[in-house]
């Protein structure tokens, strides 16, 4: 879009051009701490942790779901084992959800189309390794509080046209 000879310049002394292609001073130092970190083996104890917590997790999701058989639609887990620790929590309410989650202190939030297919809305529970059991467990307890709300909200009655009133 310009002459050769604009061109050439604009490489050759243009300073956001030319250093714009280097790492910065402190993403250098990140990568080198944590590398450090890993290869002392400090990290072994933290995969671990997140490990158990991401599997404690979803086993209690799954069981909450087993023992309360809510529709398919009001929440869904996957019960094949988790291979990270982000876990989506399918529900056709995913807004009403996170709210509930976030209420109680909890970080998770709605994913609604066209983020994803519509009819596979979630909330997304993202673990890190300084999560505790008992952060796990009362996370369970918000999403448990917010599925019997939802089976105790009043199903709306069908309305029938006059035509049909009058037959009844």
């Amino acid at each position: 879009m310009c002459s050769k000879t604009t061109r050439s310049y604009l490489i050759n002394y243009a300073r956001s051009l030319i250093y714009t292609t280097a790492m910065t001073i402190p993403s250098l130092t990140a990568i080198q701490v944590t590398y450090n970190f890993i290869m002392s083996g400090q990290g072994e104890p933290l995969l671990r942790h997140l490990r158990q917590i991401t599997l404690q997790t979803h086993k209690l999701l799954v069981d909450l779901c087993l023992r309360l058989s809510p529709p398919k639609h009001v929440l869904y887990i996957n019960t094949a084992e988790p291979k990270s620790p982000i876990i989506p929590v399918f529900t056709s309410h995913p807004r009403s959800l996170a709210q509930q989650c976030q209420r109680q202190g909890f970080m998770v939030r709605p994913i609604v189309a066209p983020t994803v297919p519509k009819g596979s809305e979630r909330i997304r529970v993202c673990l890190h390794a300084g999560n505790t059991l008992e952060q796990v467990k009362g996370l369970v307890e918000a999403v448990e509080t917010w599925m019997i709300a939802q089976s105790l909200e009043p199903v709306h009655p069908v309305r029938h046209s006059p035509l049909q009133k009058s037959k009844l």
